[in-house]
C-alpha cells in the first residue's frame, strides 16, 4: 500500500536524514510505468491493510492503514495521522491525531499519491508479474539513499504490498504488509474533505488485526 501509506509509518521509523550531495536520476521504463500508474490512477476504491511495524527501542507491533482513491483526490490514514490530497494539482493536509495539529503542503499529496516521490529514486527493477487473489500486479523493487521499497501494484495503479528495508541496517525489514482488502466503495462522499480529518472514516473491521 500506498499507502499511506506506509510512508507515515515509516517517517516515525527513520530519524532525520544527514545531507548527501544530489544523485543522478535512474530510468527504467517498465517501472517508470508502474511508478506512473500509481500516481495517475483515477480509479475509485478503498484499500485496507494490517502493517508489521518495527521501530527502534520497541517491540513489533501490527498496525492498520488505510487509503482511499477517486479521480483526483486521495486520503490515507493511520492510527497516528491523515491524509487529504489533491493528486493533480500536487496539494495535500496532514493532520496529526495527538497534537490536533494540521499542516499542508505539496510533499503530502507526494507521499500520499502512489508511491511516494518525496525522494530521489537510486534504483529501480521490475522484478516481475505475479497473480493474487485480487488479480494480476506488477512487483518493483527501488531504493532511494535510506531506504530499499518492494511494491506489489495492481492494473488499476493499487498499492496491494508494501515492503521497507532499512539500508542503514544491513536491509532489516522495518515495515511489511500482511494482508490487504480492496472494496470498490467508499465509506462515505465527503472524505477528502479537510475537514474530514477530524474523523477516522476506517470500519472498526478494519481495525483489528488478523489472526495469524
Amino acid at each position: 500500500m500506498s499507502t499511506a501509506r506506509l510512508a507515515l509509518a515509516a517517517g516515525m521509523i527513520l530519524t532525520a536524514a544527514a545531507c548527501t550531495p544530489p544523485a543522478k536520476p535512474v530510468t527504467d521504463p517498465k517501472v517508470d510505468a508502474v511508478l506512473e500508474r500509481s500516481r495517475t490512477t483515477r480509479a475509485t476504491y478503498a484499500a485496507y491493510a494490517w502493517v508489521n511495524v518495527e521501530r527502534p527501542n520497541e517491540d513489533p507491533t501490527v498496525e492498520w492503514s488505510a487509503e482511499f482513491h477517486s479521480g483526483d483526490k486521495h486520503r490515507v490514514e493511520t492510527p497516528a495521522d491523515r491524509i487529504v490530497a489533491d493528486c493533480a494539482a500536487g496539494t495535500g493536509k496532514i493532520f496529526n491525531i495527538a497534537s490536533g495539529e494540521v499542516r499542508e503542503g505539496p510533499e503530502y499529496a507526494r507521499s500520499a499519491c502512489g508511491v511516494n516521490s518525496n525522494n530521489e529514486l537510486l534504483e529501480k527493477a521490475h522484478v516481475g508479474a505475479r497473480q493474487t487473489p485480487t488479480g494480476p500486479v506488477d512487483r518493483i523493487r527501488v531504493a532511494d539513499a535510506e531506504l530499499v521499497r518492494i511494491y506489489d501494484i495492481d492494473q488499476n495503479g493499487v498499492i496491494l504490498g508494501t515492503t521497507f528495508k532499512l539500508k542503514s541496517e544491513n536491509n532489516k525489514t522495518v515495515l511489511s504488509v500482511l494482508k490487504t482488502v480492496v472494496e470498490g466503495d467508499l465509506p462515505a462522499p465527503d472524505i477528502f474533505d479537510e475537514a474530514s480529518l477530524q474523523r477516522s472514516v476506517v470500519p472498526d473491521r478494519y481495525k483489528v488485526a488478523p489472526k495469524t
